[in-house]
């Protein structure tokens, strides 16, 4: 399924964190990161308090233009029970909107 959205745009992206069982973990320490899709790094590694259950990413990280093309990667990191670590990348495209300005 590709995830379109339009430029611009705040996403908002839930989190659940579960484990090779399918049971659901608590993280001890969780981080994001932003890319484009031109290895351009739009949001460093960020970290967040534990019991964060949803990222937002600005508007202002979801532009065309020097912002690194219309496709955005949003990694996650979740540590849990004493350093085993859970990874996963959502990717979502940006829908070029005709006269909406960029970041250029």
């Amino acid at each position: 399924m590709r995830i379109l959205i339009n430029e611009g745009t705040t996403t908002q992206h839930t989190l659940e964190f579960l484990d090779v069982a399918g049971d659901p973990v608590v993280p001890e320490a969780l981080r994001y990161r932003v890319e484009g899709d031109l290895d351009v790094e739009l949001v460093a590694w960020t970290s967040l308090p534990a019991e964060t259950t949803e990222i937002v990413v600005p508007g202002a990280v979801n532009l065309i233009g020097e912002n690194g093309g219309r496709k955005r990667h949003l990694t996650v990191e979740a540590t849990h029970n004493g350093g085993k670590i859970i990874t996963e990348e959502l990717e979502y495209y940006l829908r070029d909107l005709r006269g909406y300005p960029t970041s250029d």
